[in-house]
This record gives C-alpha cells, sequence and structure tokens, in this order.
C-alpha cells in the first residue's frame, strides 16, 4: 500500500545582533541556531557590530533558515557550510556557527506528518511525529526514508544487509480489494532502501 508522508514545518526565526568589542580590522560572528522540528531561532553575535550589515545578514538567514530546516536533503554539515557562506559574504570572515536541537549539540530535527495507516497501531493517520535528522538506524528504529520507488515513507527497520535496510509496515492486516471485477490483496510496503535514502529515525 503505497503511504507517504506530507510535511509541515512552521518556522519562527528570531535574529538578534550583539554589540560587540574588539579588534578594529576584525569581523567576527558567531551564529547560534536552535531548532525544534517546528521552530528555529537564531542568534547573531558579531564583532565589530555593524548594525545595517547585520540587518541584511538576518534577512537573508531567515529566508535560509525557513527553506532549509524543511529540506530533507539537509543536515548540519550543509546548514553550518551555507550559514559562513552567507556571513562571509557579507563580510565576517571568522565564522563560528553552532547547532542544536532538542536531541542535543550538532543535531537536526524534523516534523513530518504521518499520512496513512501502514503504521497503526504505532503511529495513526494524522499524527505528528518528530524525527532526529540521522541515518544511523538499527534494527526496530521507525524512519522516514525516501524510497526511489514510493517516495517518503514512515516504517521500522526489519533487518539490514550491508547498507541497505530492510522495511516493514506495522500494520499486518491483508485488505482485499475488488477493482473492475479483479480482486487485490493490499498489504502495507515492505521495501529495501540504501542508508542514504534514509530521512531521519523518528524520536517523538
Amino acid at each position: 500500500m503505497n503511504r507517504s508522508l506530507t510535511m509541515a514545518s512552521i518556522i519562527t526565526i528570531i535574529a538578534i545582533g550583539f554589540l560587540g568589542f574588539g579588534f578594529a580590522f576584525s569581523s567576527v560572528a558567531v551564529v547560534d541556531i536552535i531548532v525544534d522540528g517546528e521552530n528555529a531561532s537564531i542568534k547573531i553575535s558579531s564583532l565589530p557590530f555593524n548594525g545595517k550589515n547585520n540587518e541584511l545578514l538576518k534577512k537573508e538567514l531567515h529566508k535560509y533558515l525557513f527553506d532549509e530546516v524543511k529540506n530533507i536533503n539537509s543536515n548540519t554539515t550543509t546548514l553550518i557550510s551555507k550559514i559562513k557562506e552567507i556571513s562571509e559574504e557579507h563580510g565576517y570572515n571568522d565564522v563560528e556557527v553552532n547547532v542544536r536541537s532538542q536531541f542535543g549539540e550538532n543535531t537536526l530535527s524534523m516534523l513530518v506528518i504521518v499520512d496513512g495507516t501502514s503504521m497503526v497501531p504505532t503511529l495513526k493517520d494524522g499524527e505528528r511525529l518528530i524525527i532526529e535528522k540521522n541515518k544511523n538506524a538499527k534494527v526496530g528504529d521507525v524512519v522516514v526514508a525516501n524510497s526511489a520507488e514510493y517516495g517518503l515513507i514512515v516504517k521500522r527497520v526489519n533487518r539490514t544487509k550491508g547498507n541497505e535496510l530492510y522495511l516493514t509496515s506495522d500494520n499486518k492486516n491483508v485488505e482485499t480489494v475488488i477493482e473492475n471485477g479483479i480482486v487485490y490483496e493490499v498489504s502495507g510496503i515492505r521495501t529495501w532502501v540504501d542508508r542514504s535514502q534514509i530521512v531521519g529515525i523518528a524520536k517523538v
């Protein structure tokens, strides 16, 4: 049964510039990002302080983060790299970026909404699910994967073989469907995916 996920993320960005005192020729910025799956906040501390420049930087980071935290392909490495690049374009040649989620330092989380009943009774249709964007799934974990065949799916890791993971549905019911006079038996998806296709592991 082809079950997919719809992704929802309401992002609130709060950017704050702080007055710093230091070397006249220094251009340092510290960017602190906190995400919780639904919201993201950013705090910018810069040295020396440049009000107009910081406002432009805030706006650009605001736009980038709004899109990136919903991006299934993003991770802390890509996030930090791009934030440094954007900051450097605004004249900051020494940029430190710190990322934190409810799962700890250097982690990202994302909110997804379950669509379908293939993971009943564990997950219900319409249920909100927080995943940690982490590909280190093991047997027993509930994961979100971007399957080449089915698109975005939420399944349980049933077994592994090298870098391949076999995903199955928790709902073991088999439905009988009659279509154009032909009887079909429909059950939950069972499929192999590469570890690189894992978007994240369900935590909440």
